[in-house]
C-alpha cells in the first residue's frame, strides 16, 4: 500500500494535459513506444487518424479504437479486458508523456513513453484479429 500511495504523489509532479484537443494531437497518427512502470515490460501502439488503434505486446498485435474524453486518453481491444473501455489521464513528465489511472483517491501512473514516431514506422497491422505475432 505504502507503494502504491508514493506512486500517486508521484504523479503529482507531472504535468498534466487536460485540453483534449492537445491529447488527440499527441497520438493521432502517431506510434508511442513505452514501457508499464510496475514491471518494465515494454509495448508499442500505433493511433490512426480514424481512431483505429494497433498495440504490440508480449509478441502480439491486437486491434482496437482509441478516444479522447473528458481530458483522458481512451482505449478498448476487444480481445483485452473483455473490451472494456481503458481511459487514461496524460501528463508529462519532462520529455516523456505519463498515462495514469485514478485509483486509491489520487493518480496511480502506470505506463510512460520511451519514444514517439510519427506515422506507423513498425507498420502495426489495424484490421487483424487475436493476438497477430510479431
Amino acid at each position: 500500500m505504502l507503494c502504491l500511495a508514493r506512486a500517486a504523489v508521484a504523479a503529482e509532479d507531472a504535468a498534466p494535459i487536460t485540453a483534449e484537443a492537445e491529447i488527440a494531437g499527441l497520438l493521432r497518427d502517431h506510434t508511442i513506444y513505452g514501457v508499464y512502470l510496475g514491471d518494465g515490460d515494454p509495448w508499442i501502439e500505433y493511433y490512426a487518424v480514424d481512431g483505429r488503434s494497433a498495440f504490440a505486446v508480449n509478441g502480439c498485435v491486437y486491434r482496437g479504437k482509441w478516444w479522447v474524453a473528458a481530458g483522458r486518453a481512451c482505449f478498448a481491444y476487444p480481445e483485452l479486458e473483455g473490451g472494456r473501455p481503458s481511459c487514461f489521464t496524460v501528463a508529462r513528465r519532462g520529455e516523456a508523456l505519463e498515462f495514469s489511472m485514478e485509483a486509491y483517491g489520487g493518480l496511480l501512473p502506470t505506463a510512460r513513453t520511451e519514444r514517439i514516431a510519427e506515422g506507423n514506422p513498425e507498420h502495426l497491422q489495424l484490421d487483424v484479429g487475436a493476438c497477430l505475432g510479431m
